[in-house]
């Protein structure tokens, strides 16, 4: 099977649910977290153990090998 890279946006509650839930498919691989906030950011990605976090989602977006993202942000952002 393929590994799949993807991204997840947003670091509360769901973004949280999203990364546990990801870490246990087992072929994607978690290749960044966006996070305006990026002491969030570098927090979580120390927990979950993803290399990359951006501050701005569109330098995670120009990034051609990731393949998908889960945009866990609150509602009114999507």
């Amino acid at each position: 099977m393929q590994r799949i890279r993807t991204a997840v946006f947003g670091t509360g509650f769901v973004g949280r649910v999203h990364l546990e839930g990801i870490r246990r498919l087992g072929f994607v691989d978690i290749a960044a977290i966006g996070e305006p906030q990026i002491e969030k950011a570098n927090q979580l990605a120390a927990e979950f153990g993803v290399a990359k976090t951006e501050a701005d989602y569109r330098r995670i977006l120009e990034d051609k090998s990731i393949d998908a993202v889960h945009v866990c942000t609150p509602n009114f952002l999507h």
